[in-house]
Order: structure tokens, then sequence, then C-alpha cells
């Protein structure tokens, strides 16, 4: 089949390679194999008969030879002759030469022209082209020439020689046994001839008969027959016999193939024209169902059997067409809806940050990644009025539309009645729980976790209603928040939920979180879990929205390929406490091992922050000669051998042109404030080692100040800009 399909085709190719092609070739092959066969076993069976046919007239000669030479006692001088040769060949005179062939001539006398006479006629009669009388010799394997009754050119003198093969001699002889001559065994006669191809003679058949038998020597009457016309008349019978099968060939292949396509080839064609129209229409949104019935095929086998069930097939598949067209429609329909659907819950929960941008009390920033088109997950976070600050993380049961028609309610409800509690938490989940249970017929639940930020004390009074655990991030470090679950709400009226506080210092971190987090699966279905959501928590970040990206990139690194299985919702806040409004603005923080290999991170951090405050190059190339001198003394001196971890924060201030960069390690306590500065008016060689570098930094810097507090070394430069 070549590589383009059948529509692509000629006429001409179609017709190459059609089935009834095809069909013909092997028809064709298969009567060619067996016309072959027939003409080899025929030929076998002829050239059989006809050899053996020949056989028997040579050996019926060679029989009539030797009945005559007994009656014509020829005997005698046959053994008259057979002594001269034993004689020569006692002489050693067996080369045929002068001498040799005169020992010979004395024995061609009258009767042994007599006796040649006689041969000569029977060898007229019988039709053979030589009859003759000769000596085998089994040492020399040659046949000797006695007594020839050829008158022509094939005239053979007494003495001749010829040599004769063993096989040659096994079959004239049977293994030189006389009695064993012209035996029968079965009704199979064994004929001592054979057939033999001479340039000079062509095709000889030549047959023996035994007449006496001496020690050495074997006596026998041949005859050879001329078997020329035999060969060309088997060449003859061959051409017409092949001719003949051939024909036959030729003529059943182009019936056969004739009642292929009638009853095969046709009605397929007609099945695949009825196909390919109904495929045509079909892409012209023009079927009709008729194609298979406007079939006219009546083979009484499997093909017409088949164009019934295609027919039944086609007005199947017209109404499935038919049905999918309106279960498409009615797809598409719940799709737009689905999608209006996604659009108003993405609507019911704050998606702009940051949402407070007035507000520089903390930082805030939340996400919601649903695993259908709607999902069950929702968070919120508004003001109760200037100080408090309601934050709310659910997890509705199930998935889908039901679940977001339930998150919707359960959201409204949780809102309008923070306004009326105002800070009770566990009040607002009680009377939520009443209302929602009151009418709840899908017995659908919902897991709240609530709290209320108090902004000026960073005080959080929070309730769980059987919510997963908070984390709390403070200095840099989180952990789970193991507080006491309430009942889900939904699940039965009634139930009681308790008040507890947190406090949040400036710094620290609130995380929130479905279970769609922990409860992340890779391919393998292993869980991500909180051990590795809280190793994302504590990677560095500078601000919620970093924070939750590192959360939400792990996971992404663990699920790799695998689907996602739940809603995945987080809320992050940072409580930057009730400090001056441009400094929380302006903070950051970079935590980093104390190596000099990351002395150029701890430059691009600090640069990229006092680039985005506009300072000066100058300013830049001041704090950069200065930040390297703190951080190198570090690297170096602070956990002298082994190395530790170093924290850099930066605190800017817009109004005042100011920054403040301090170090922190928890190496040796050291204050580098306490060593005298050096004298500059003294050479290089007469200033004291050290010291030149944190002079430096003191000229360079505005203010240089250091503490020792929390177990740790704390440096600060202050520079104005």
């Amino acid at each position: 089949m070549p590589k383009k399909s059948v529509q692509e085709m000629t006429g001409l190719e179609r017709v190459r390679h059609s089935l009834g092609a095809r069909m013909f070739n092997v028809t064709l092959l298969l009567a060619v194999v067996l016309s072959l066969a027939a003409i080899a076993f025929g030929f076998y069976l002829y050239s059989e008969a006809i050899t053996k046919q020949v056989y028997s007239e040579a050996l019926n000669v060679a029989r009539t030879a030797s009945f005559l030479a007994k009656e014509n006692n020829m005997l005698p001088k046959a053994h008259e002759l057979t002594d001269i040769y034993d004689q020569a060949k006692e002489d050693n005179l067996l080369d045929e030469s002068p001498e040799y062939y005169k020992r010979f001539d004395a024995a061609q006398d009258t009767e042994y022209a007599v006796l040649r006479k006689n041969l000569d006629k029977l060898r007229t009669e019988s039709g053979a082209d030589s009859i003759y009388l000769a000596l085998i010799d089994f040492d020399k394997q040659k046949l000797i020439y006695l007594i020839d009754g050829d008158y022509t050119k094939t005239y053979c003198r007494p003495g001749k020689t010829e040599p004769y093969t063993a096989e040659d001699l096994d079959i004239l002889l049977d293994g030189k046994d006389p009695s064993a001559f012209d035996t029968v065994i079965g009704n199979t006669t064994k004929y001592r001839a054979v057939i033999s191809r001479t340039n000079e003679f062509g095709y000889i058949c030549t047959a023996a008969s035994h007449l006496d038998k001496r020690d050495g020597y074997q006596l026998v009457a041949m005859a050879d027959l001329d078997m020329n016309k035999v060969v060309s008349g088997s060449k003859k019978f061959l051409i017409q016999y092949v001719l003949i099968l051939f024909a036959a060939t030729i003529i059943i292949a182009i019936i056969f193939n004739y009642y292929t396509r009638r009853k095969i080839v046709s009605p397929l064609s007609e099945l695949t024209n009825a196909a390919y129209a109904y495929s045509q229409d079909k892409d012209n949104n023009a079927v009709t169902g008729k194609h298979f019935d406007q079939l006219n095929i009546h083979t009484g086998d499997e093909i017409e059997n088949l164009a019934l069930t295609l027919k039944t097939m086609e007005e199947d598949l017209t109404d499935y067409v038919a049905n999918l067209r309106e279960i498409t429609a009615e797809k598409e329909r719940i799709g737009t809806e689905l999608s209006v659907a996604s659009r108003i819950q993405e609507g019911m929960v704050p998606h702009t940050f940051p949402s407070f941008p007035d507000r520089r009390e903390f930082d805030l920033h939340a996400s919601m990644d649903t695993a259908k088109q709607v999902g069950g997950d929702f968070y919120d976070y508004f003001f109760i009025d200037d100080d408090h600050l309601a934050l709310v993380i659910a997890d509705v049961s199930g998935k889908g539309i039901p679940a977001a028609l339930f998150m919707m309610a359960s959201k409204i409800l949780i809102d309008s009645q923070t306004m009326l509690e105002k800070t009770s938490p566990a009040q607002v989940l009680e009377n939520v729980n009443n209302l929602i249970c009151k009418d709840n017929p899908a017995e659908m639940f919902v897991t709240v976790w609530m709290g209320i930020l108090h902004i000026p004390t960073g005080k959080i009074v929070a309730t769980n209603a059987g919510h997963e655990y908070p984390a709390i991030g403070r200095k840099g470090t989180f952990d789970l928040l193991k507080d006491k679950h309430g009942f889900v709400i939904g699940g039965m009226e009634g139930m009681k939920y308790k008040d507890y506080e947190i406090q949040l210092n400036p710094g620290d971190t609130l995380f929130l979180y479905t279970d769609g987090v922990p409860e992340a699966t890779d391919a393998d279905n292993n869980l991500f879990g909180t051990e590795r959501m809280l190793d994302a928590l504590n990677k560095d970040a500078a601000s919620m929205e970093a924070l939750l990206g590192n959360v939400h990139d792990d996971i992404d690194a663990f699920v790799d390929n695998a689907s996602q299985f739940d809603d995945i919702t987080m809320l992050g806040l940072k409580y930057c406490g009730p400090g001056k409004e441009e400094e929380i603005k302006n903070m950051a923080e970079l935590s980093i091992e104390a190596t000099t290999e990351n002395l150029p991170i701890v430059e691009e951090f600090v640069e990229e922050n006092l680039m985005s405050m506009g300072c000066s190059i100058k300013t830049i190339t001041q704090v950069g000669v200065a930040v390297e001198e703190i951080f190198v003394n570090i690297a170096h001196y602070a956990y002298a051998p082994e190395t530790g971890m170093a924290k850099i924060s930066m605190v800017t201030d817009d109004a005042a042109h100011k920054v403040q960069i301090t170090f922190e390690d928890k190496g040796i306590p050291y204050n580098p404030l306490e060593k005298e500065d050096p004298d500059t008016t003294l050479s290089a060689e007469e200033r004291q080692i050290g010291g030149l570098g944190i002079y430096m930094t003191k000229t360079l810097m505005d203010e240089v100040l250091y503490e020792y507090s929390d177990d740790s070394n704390k440096l600060t430069l202050i520079k104005e800009f």
C-alpha cells in the first residue's frame, strides 16, 4: 500500500492497488505455481514412461543378440578374442599399439566376418544403432569390443577399449552376478541399461545381456539405441504441455477474478463508497442516515450481513450524532454558566492586593486555586472598624457547584454576623451554625477558622470550627499553633465555640490554609504534609505575596504532573505594629549563611533596596563599602572555624531620607566599636595592624551602633541620603 491514502490516489493507482487487482494477482500466482507443479510432475511421468520403454527395447535387442550369439556359435570366436586380450594384458600390451591390434587382426577370418554380418542383420531389423559382443574387464574397468556388427563409421575393431565407471558396470551387470540379469522384483523389471550423452552421437541408451563369465571378465551382448528422437519428442511434448497449462491457468484466473469481483470486490466497493459519502455528509453536517439503506447487495453471505449491520449502525450513529449535538450545546451552555459562576465566586472574595494600601500596620495577601471551575474554599478579610480586622478562611465539604453555592451562603452569613457581634468569633460561628442547620437538606458542612485582629495591640481573638491548625512565624521561624477545635459549621445545631487569643508582635506572621495544602498529592499518592509546608514558610520572603509564592512553588514541584485533587487556599498576614508608617512600608530582611561566597547576594539585596528609594550612586557606593566590611568580618570571625547564619534588616524612612541597616549574628560576642581608631597621620608601616575597616565604616556612615541582645550581635548602620 502506498503512503498516500486511497482518496489521494489517481484512478490508475486505485485500479493498480485495488482489492480486485490483488486478488487477480494472487489467483494468477497460485495458478502459475500449481501449473509449474503439474508440468514438473507430468513431465516426470512422461519421461519415466519413455525411459522405461527405451530401456525395455534396448534390453530386448541385447537379449536377442545374446540368443543369436549362442545359436550361431559365436562364443568360441568370442573366447578366442578374449584369450588374445588376456595374453596382451599379461604382456602389458594394453596401450592399443599396432602390435596390440596385430594380435586381434589374426582372428578376423571368414568365421568372424559371418558372425559380424549376422549381428548387422539383427541391428538392421531391430532398428538399433549398434549391436556388438564385448568383454568387460573388472580389474581395469574397461569394455573391450570383440565382434561389432556395425558397418557404419561408428564400427569398433576387435580389441578397441572404452573406459566404464563403476556405477555403469554396476547398473549393467548388477554387481557382476550373471544370475541376477533381467530379474523381476515385484512388478518392476530391473533393466540393465544406461543412458549417456556424447558430443558426437548425442543421447544413446546402452543395454547388456549376459553371455559368459570368466575369472575377472564378463562376456556380454550389448545394444545401443539412438535416443535423440526420443529427447526431441520429449521437448516438443513439454512445450505443448506448458502452453496448454498456461492457457488453462490464464482462463481459470480470469474466471475466478470475474467471480470474486462480482461476489466480493464490487459489494465491498459499494460499501466503501457509501461509507465515504456518509463521511462527506457528516463533515458538511448533512447526515441523512440513508447511505447504506440504498445499497443493493444480495450476496447471501457475510458481505450482505455486513451491509445490513452497517445500515443499522448508520441509523444508530445518525441518532447518536443528533443527541450529541444537543448534549454539546447543553454542555456549552453549562460551561458558560460555570464560567459566570466562577467569576461571581471570584468576585465574592477580595483579590486586589494590596487591599488596604493606606494601612501600613500589616502586610496581607491571599490566594485561592480551585480544583474544578468553581470550588468550596474561601477566604475573607474586612474591617469591622478602624482598629479591628476580621480574618476568615473556610473549606466546604465537597466540590463543584454545590460546594460553591454553600460557600457563598456561608460567607455571606459570616460577614453579616461578624458585623453584628463585632469582637467574638465564637459567637459569630455559633450564630452561623444555627442558621445553616435550620435549612440544610444536602447535609453539607464547612470548616472555618476565624480571627479578629486588634490592630493597635496585635492581639487576635480567634476560634476554630474543625479547620486546619494555623501557623505562626516568629523571628523568621514558623510553627503550627495547635488550637482547640470546635465542631464543623452545619454539622449539628446548638454547638458552642470558644474564643482564644494570639498575641502578634511586630514582625510576627500568621499563615492560614485549607487542607488542600498539606493534602496535595503526587503521582505516587504521597502527601505534601505540614512539614514540607513549614519548610516552605521558613524560606526567605520579602513580602506576604512572596511567602505564599514559596509555598505554592514547593507544592507544584512536589506534585509535578499529578492532577490537582482539592482546592488550595492560603492567607498570610504579617503584623508590622503601630510604628512609623514610612519605616514599615520600606522594611526588608535577608537571612543568609555568613560566607564570603554569599557576599554578592548581600550586596545585591542592599543595592536593590537603595536604588528603589532613589539613592545617589555616591550613597550606594559608600553603603556598599560599609556593608562589605561588616559582612566579611562576620564571615571570617563570628563563627570561626565553623559557619553560621547572618540576618540583614533594612528599614528606610522616605520622609527623613534615612536608611537603617542592621547586621545580626549569633556568633562570638564582639563589639567592633570598642577598638581604638587607627592614627591615620602615621605611615602604613608605623600604624598598628587592624581596625582600619571599621574606622572606614564609621567615617562613611552617619551613625554606627552596636548591642548584644537575645544571644545575638547586632550592628546597625545609619545613613542619610
